[in-house]
This record gives structure tokens, sequence and C-alpha cells, in this order.
């Protein structure tokens, strides 16, 4: 693999480069650190190898507890780019395995890699969620992938398509209308239980009480009956 001059490198690149330097260019830690200096160009080669590693549970064996530590302190990639790389490569072999070479077993390969893009291949994983089982949905995805696929769509067409595929959603019930419904029975049985207590109890503090309560709950409703026995 061909290296830029030092000038051109950043402090992460050089730190990759200085540990690639002490492995031997066969093995997996090897690749894995190639890869990620050829993010920009390739991003399956690294999603593909992360898959592997994260099967494997081979970054235990390099000291890290897991996949996440390992990248960002030996990659330096962040874990909200690990999980896009993952579940990224995760749909290429479910939905558009012609993107994946077969295995490679020496290094990284920068001009064979087939060219798509990280965040459109984001977008579509996210599309298969929310589309797939809803009415209409399973034909809204598929030609959006198939747009996507032969470069007829690009990364903020395939969002505003999807948007406008979604389902509308469920109205919700009138929260406020429930609860005013709540309070006028709850208004009612006040009535009752003080009408009950005028009649059977001597009790002049439990009828203030119950009185506080209807009081209480007819001014959350707000209906003027404040007044009422």
């Amino acid at each position: 693999m061909t290296l830029v001059s030092d000038q051109q490198l950043t402090k992460a690149e050089k730190a990759i480069i200085g540990l690639m330097e002490e492995l031997p260019q066969e093995g997996l830690r090897y690749q894995l650190l190639e890869s990620a200096l050829a993010f920009k160009g390739s991003w399956i080669f690294l999603a593909e190898k992360l898959t592997e590693v994260h099967s494997q549970n081979a970054y235990k064996d390099w000291g890290y507890k897991g996949l996440v530590p390992y990248a960002q302190q030996e990659l330096h990639i962040n874990s909200a780019t690990v999980k896009k790389l993952l579940r990224g490569f995760k749909w290429l072999q479910s939905e558009a395995p012609q993107y994946i070479e077969a295995p490679v077993k020496t290094s990284f390969p920068a001009s064979t890699r087939p060219p798509i893009d990280i965040q459109m291949v984001s977008t579509l994983a996210g599309a298969q969620d929310k589309l797939l089982g809803t009415p209409q949905g399973n034909d809204a995805y598929l030609a959006l992938k198939q747009a996507a696929l032969a470069g007829e769509a690009n990364n903020t067409h395939l969002r505003k398509q999807i948007k406008e595929a979604l389902p509308e959603p469920v109205a919700k019930p009138n929260d406020d209308v429930h609860k005013k419904r709540a309070l006028r029975k709850a208004l009612t049985s006040a009535v009752q239980v003080i009408i009950q207590l005028q009649a059977w109890d001597d009790d002049d503090n439990l009828l203030e009480q119950a009185e506080a309560l209807r009081q209480t709950i007819a001014a959350r409703i707000g209906d003027g009956t404040e007044d009422a026995p």
C-alpha cells in the first residue's frame, strides 16, 4: 500500500501507520488498520472486516473489551460510525450482495471495490425498517432501492421519497377530552358521596373534605359547577 508523505498525514493516520509497522501484513488486525486508512475510498472493506471482528470477538485477543473501544482507540472511528458500518454491510449482504467481493486474504485492493455511498446505504437500511410491512411499503422500498442502486437518486432524494412513502400517522385520542370526561365522572361520584354523607353521617369534617374535593374537581373541569350541592 502506497502511503502519502508524513506532512499530509493526520495524527490519527500516523498512529495507525505506526501500529501497522509492528504487525504482520497477512493478519486481520493489520487489514483492519489498513482499511481504516482507506475508509474514504472504500467503506465496504472496512465494514466487512469489522463484521468479521465482531462475529469472532477478535478484539478480545487484542486486549479490548468490546468492538467499539477497539475501533475508537485503534482505528480512530467513533461508535456511531461503527454501528453505521456494521448495519450498512449487513444490508449489502441481504439486499445488494453484488457490491461485496469474495473474501480478500491479502491487503486492501484500493481499486476493486464498487463505489457506493455509505450514507445512501444507511438511508436504504432505514427505509427497509420503516417501509416493509406497511401498506404499499414493500413496493415503495423496492422502487427506492432500484433507483438508488441504478444511480438515479441521491441520498437527499431518497430521504424525501421515504418520507412521502410513509403512511400517515394514526391520530392519537384527544387526551384533554378523555381527561375532562374522567373528571366529570369523578365529579358525579363526589356529588353522590356528599349527598350520602348529608343523609346518613353527622361528621361535618368529613362532609367538608368531600365538598372540598368536589370543588377541586369542578375547578379542574372549569364548567362553573362549584356551587352545586
